[in-house]
C-alpha cells in the first residue's frame, strides 16, 4: 500500500479514541481508560493497525488532540504522535479541543454558539465560535457563576460536555496545516501536581 493512511489520537478525556483513515474508509477504537493510557497506547494502534492490515510505514499523517484536557493524557497522546511522526518522518498536526469539538457532526452549521466544557472544581472551558472551526475567542476557564451569567442570556446558543468524534478529528487532520496547527499542548489552568519539597536540602 502507498503511504495515504492517516492516524488520529485522542487521550485528553476519559476514553482512548483511535481513528485510521485509509482509501476513504475509517476504523475506529474507543475504549472507556480513565487513566492508564501510556501503558496500552501503542499497543491499541499496533492492534488497530494489524486489523486493517496497514503497516506503520503507510502512515503518512498524525493528528493529535492538544487540550484542554487531562495533563497526564495529553501528554501521552501528544508524546506517542510525536515520537511515531518523529520516526516515520511525517508531519503532526496537533488540534485544541474545543477547535475539534466544534468539528462534531450535529454544531456543522450551527453559529455562532459557545462550547462549554467541564474543567471540574467548578470552572468550565468556554470558546465562542461563529461557526465550526471558526473561533471568535480563545479559549477560557472560567467560574461558574459566569458561566451561568452565559446560560441565562437566551440569545446565547450554547452546547455542552460534547464527546470528541474522533472521526471528524481524523478527516480534518488529512489536509490541515502543521505549520498552522503545531502540536502542542494548549494548557489554560496549572496542572495540579505540585514540586515535593520533602526531603530538599534548604538553601542559605
Amino acid at each position: 500500500m502507498s503511504k495515504n493512511a492517516v492516524l488520529a489520537i485522542d487521550t485528553s478525556g476519559t476514553h482512548l479514541q483511535l481513528c485510521l483513515k485509509t482509501n476513504a474508509q475509517n476504523h475506529l477504537l474507543s475504549e472507556s481508560l480513565p487513566r492508564g493510557h501510556a501503558e496500552v497506547i501503542f499497543d491499541k494502534i499496533a492492534e488497530l493497525l494489524q486489523q486493517n492490515y496497514i503497516k506503520y510505514a503507510d502512515i503518512a499523517k498524525i493528528g493529535v488532540t492538544v487540550g484542554p484536557g487531562s495533563f497526564t493524557g495529553l501528554r501521552i497522546g501528544i508524546a506517542a504522535a510525536r515520537g511515531l511522526a518523529l520516526a516515520l518522518k511525517i508531519p503532526v498536526i496537533g488540534i485544541p479541543n474545543l477547535f475539534a469539538l466544534s468539528t462534531n457532526n450535529d454544531l456543522v452549521g450551527s453559529n455562532p454558539f459557545y462550547l462549554i466544557v467541564d474543567a471540574r472544581r467548578d470552572q468550565f472551558y468556554v470558546q465562542q465560535f461563529a461557526q465550526a472551526q471558526a473561533p471568535l475567542s480563545e479559549p477560557l476557564l472560567l467560574e461558574h457563576d459566569e458561566v451561568e451569567l452565559l446560560r441565562a442570556d437566551p440569545n446565547n446558543k450554547i452546547y455542552s460536555d460534547a464527546k470528541i468524534d474522533i472521526v471528524q478529528l481524523c478527516d480534518f487532520t488529512v489536509d490541515a496545516d502543521p505549520e498552522i496547527f503545531p502540536p502542542r499542548p494548549t494548557y489554560i489552568r496549572s496542572a495540579d501536581a505540585k514540586p515535593q519539597s520533602k526531603g530538599k536540602i534548604a538553601k542559605i
